[in-house]
């Protein structure tokens, strides 16, 4: 496989979530790819271990201004969750597009890894905006 992703932990400790995210991805610093909530402490975590040289997806991500977030500090991917925003009554697909518009305009490498896709159609709707990266 290209790239394995490995989900860090550590709640608010962002030392400790770097030391595990460092850990999991010595196996293979190529293709394994650590994942970190858009908190306080997993960005302060992801920003240390994409300088180290590890990618990076911050996860758990519900607002298109933490896109900002993550473009900002080097990561490869962020993880919205569309299903989840849709079950709390927000437009995720509205979200999801902001946030590839956001990384797009900024310049940014980060790609928009949509997570909890749950509609054939909301699929071929992210595509047409540029978010290419999914996950089910």
């Amino acid at each position: 496989t290209d790239e394995f992703m490995c989900q860090s932990w550590g709640g608010s400790d962002d030392d400790l979530m770097y030391e595990i995210g460092m850990e999991l991805s010595s196996i293979d610093r190529r293709r394994i790819v650590i994942k970190c909530p858009v908190t306080a402490a997993g960005t302060r975590a992801a920003a240390r271990l994409v300088r180290s040289g590890v990618r990076v997806c911050l996860t758990a991500c519900y607002n298109k201004n933490q896109a900002l977030v993550a473009a900002g500090c080097g990561a490869e991917y962020i993880a919205p969750y569309l299903g989840r925003m849709t079950d709390v009554g927000r437009d995720g697909l509205s979200e999801c597009r902001s946030m590839q518009s956001i990384v797009t305009g900024m310049g940014s490498s980060t790609r928009i890894l949509v997570a909890s896709i749950r509609k054939v159609d909301d699929m071929s709707t992210l595509a047409s905006s540029g978010c290419d990266s999914k996950s089910d």
